[in-house]
């Protein structure tokens, strides 16, 4: 199956609102949602260095990982 974008968009902030985790949306996503529609394939998030575990144990369950 194909992943839909924006599915999975709402998945992860879902997550992240469970979790109480702080972070911003950025890149081509918030320029969707907030002036022009603009191509993109990620999803970019901005986030405080002291979030980053909690965000990223939030979104573990949805099968993202983190790359070094």
């Amino acid at each position: 199956r194909i992943p839909n974008l924006f599915e999975e968009f709402r998945a992860v902030v879902a997550a992240l609102d469970r979790a109480a985790v702080r972070f911003a949306v950025c890149g081509g996503l918030a320029m969707f949602i907030h002036a022009r529609p603009r191509a993109t394939v990620d999803i970019d998030l901005l986030a405080p260095p002291d979030a980053i575990p909690a965000l990223v144990a939030a979104v573990a369950p949805l099968g993202f990982t983190t790359r070094a």
